[in-house]
C-alpha cells in the first residue's frame, strides 16, 4: 500500500491512497481521503497471515491525520477494523521535532464496539503519552533512525563459542537518537547517541563520543545499531556499534517483553575508522532472517557499498582465544575494510542519489537492491552468498553422468550380490 499527500486548489490537503497486489500488479484499491496522512501504521490483517513467506506484507494500515487528533484504518473493511480494534493497546508512534529538539509519542485513546452492530470503529482518537526534549548542553538532534514495522527475525539468541547464550533485546520500540551541541568551540565537539524506547520515552542507553560532529546516519536492526560520524580528532569519518541484550536471569522461562516493565540491558559497543562518507544508510533484509545482514551506505561520490554486519561485530577480540574463533568472530581492526567488490553499484554513478530501498526476494539467500535518484540502479545481493541455488556455471551434464553412473552401478552391485548368495546356498 501506498499514500501520497498533496494540496488541493482551495488550500486544503488530501492523501491519495492506493493498494496494489505485489504479486500480480493489480491496484485493488485507489482513493483520495479528505485529510492529509502524516503516518502510515501497518496493520496485519488475517489474510496477510494466509502466507508465511509474504509475511512483509500489510494489507491494510492505521493513517494519522496530521491536521488533528486522529487514526483512521484503511481500506475500512471490517477484517481491517478488527485488527485495529485487537492491536488498540499496543500500537503507539513517534514524531521528532527537530526545531523544539524533542520526541513526543502518541497512543490510541480507548474505544468501544458499535452498540448496534457491533463492528469495531473505523476511526480512533490519539493522544500524546509521553515526550523527551534533549537540553541544550546535550545538544540538537542531529541523526535518528527506527527499526522496520515488517522486520522478521530468524533467531532470538546467540550462541558464543563456550556454549553460553545471548538472549537478543528485540523490542520493536526501539529508537535512535543522536545529539550533538550547536556551535561548539574546536576540540569541544561531541556526539551523543541516546536509544529510546519509542512505547513509553523511557532512555535505554546513552553514549558520548567525544571529538566528534555530525551529520549523523544510522540504522536500526534487530538488535542493533550503527551509526556514522565525523571523528574532527583524526580527522576520518567513523562508525559506532551497539548491541543490545536481554540481561534478565528469568529471561529462558519468559514468553513475551513488555516495555512497560523492561529486563536489564547489556550493552555491547564498538568504534572503527570508515573511508567512504556517507550521505545514507540502509540494511539488507531476507525473507526468513536467516540470511546475515548488510550495512549499505550511500556515498557523497553517489555510489553504495556494502559492509558485512560481521565486520561491525562489538564482540570483535583484539586476540582471539579459542572459543573466539570457534565461534567465527573476526579479530579487531581500527579501520573497516572497503573491497573492491563491496561496492554495490560498481564503477557506476546514481546522480542525485536520493534513497536506497532493499526487498527480500523469494530465495532466502536473495536480496533486491535499488538506489533512485535522478537515476535507478537495480541489482541482487547475496549477503551469506547464494547458498540456496545453484551456480551459473554448474554443470547440468555431469551431475547426469554421476546419476546414471550411481545407478548404474547400484544395479550391478545388486545383481553381483544376489549372484554370491545364491552361489554360498547351494554350496
Amino acid at each position: 500500500m501506498g499514500t501520497a499527500s498533496d494540496a488541493d486548489a482551495s488550500g486544503g490537503t488530501k492523501t491519495r491512497a492506493v493498494v496494489v497486489d505485489l504479486y500480480t500488479g493489480e491496484i485493488e484499491s485507489d482513493v483520495v481521503l479528505p485529510f492529509k496522512a502524516a503516518h502510515v501504521l501497518p496493520l496485519h490483517t488475517g489474510a496477510s497471515h494466509e502466507h508465511a513467506e509474504h509475511a512483509h506484507d500489510a494489507s491494510a494500515a492505521l493513517l494519522v491525520d496530521a491536521a488533528g487528533s486522529a487514526a483512521h484504518v484503511f481500506p475500512a473493511t471490517s477484517e481491517a477494523r478488527d485488527a485495529a480494534y485487537a492491536d488498540r493497546a499496543r500500537i503507539s508512534y513517534y514524531t521528532v521535532d527537530q526545531e523544539r529538539n524533542e520526541l513526543r509519542g502518541y497512543g490510541l485513546l480507548p474505544a468501544s464496539l458499535d452498540k448496534a452492530t457491533g463492528e469495531a470503529p473505523a476511526s480512533y482518537r490519539t493522544t500524546q503519552t509521553w515526550s523527551q526534549r534533549f537540553p541544550p548542553e546535550v545538544g540538537q538532534i542531529v541523526g535518528y533512525a527506527a527499526k522496520p514495522a515488517d522486520e522478521i527475525v530468524h533467531s532470538w539468541t546467540r550462541v558464543l563459542g563456550d556454549r553460553s547464550t545471548l538472549f537478543k533485546y528485540l523490542s520493536p520500540n526501539v529508537v535512535f537518537v543522536a545529539t550533538a551541541p550547536k556551535d561548539a568551540p574546536a576540540g569541544q565537539s561531541s556526539v551523543s547517541a541516546h536509544l529510546i524506547d519509542a512505547a513509553t520515552g523511557r532512555v535505554l542507553y546513552r553514549v558520548r563520543h567525544a571529538d566528534a560532529r555530525g551529520p549523523v546516519h544510522a540504522v536500526v536492526c534487530e538488535n542493533w545499531v550503527t551509526y556514522h560520524y565525523f571523528n574532527t580528532k583524526a580527522g576520518r569519518y567513523a562508525m559506532s556499534v551497539l548491541e543490545m541484550f536481554d540481561d534478565a536471569e528469568h529471561r529462558k522461562g519468559a514468553a513475551t517483553v513488555s516495555s512497560l516493565a523492561p529486563p536489564p540491558l547489556r550493552i555491547m559497543g564498538q568504534s572503527y575508522y570508515v573511508r567512504p562518507a556517507a550521505t545514507m544508510m540502509a540494511t539488507t533484509y531476507s525473507a526468513q532472517g536467516v540470511t546475515g545482514h548488510q550495512v549499505l551506505m550511500g556515498t557523497a561520490t553517489d555510489q553504495v557499498v556494502a559492509l558485512d554486519k560481521r565486520w561491525l561485530d562489538p564482540r570483535r577480540p583484539t586476540k582471539p582465544t579459542k572459543d573466539d574463533k570457534e565461534e567465527g568472530l573476526i579479530p579487531y581492526t581500527e579501520v573497516l575494510p572497503v573491497f573492491p567488490q563491496s561496492w554495490v553499484t560498481t564503477r557506476h554513478q546514481v546522480a542525485k542519489l536520493q534513497g536506497i530501498v532493499t526487498s527480500p526476494a523469494s530465495l532466502e539467500s536473495t536480496v533486491l537492491f535499488v538506489a533512485h535518484g535522478l537515476d535507478f540502479f537495480f541489482t541482487r545481493l547475496h549477503p551469506s552468498r547464494s547458498y540456496d541455488m545453484l551456480d551459473e556455471e554448474f554443470s547440468y551434464l555431469l551431475l547426469v553422468v554421476t546419476m546414471v553412473a550411481l545407478a548404474a552401478g547400484a544395479f550391478v552391485t545388486q545383481g553381483l550380490a544376489y549372484k554370491k548368495d545364491m552361489e554360498k546356498r547351494w554350496r
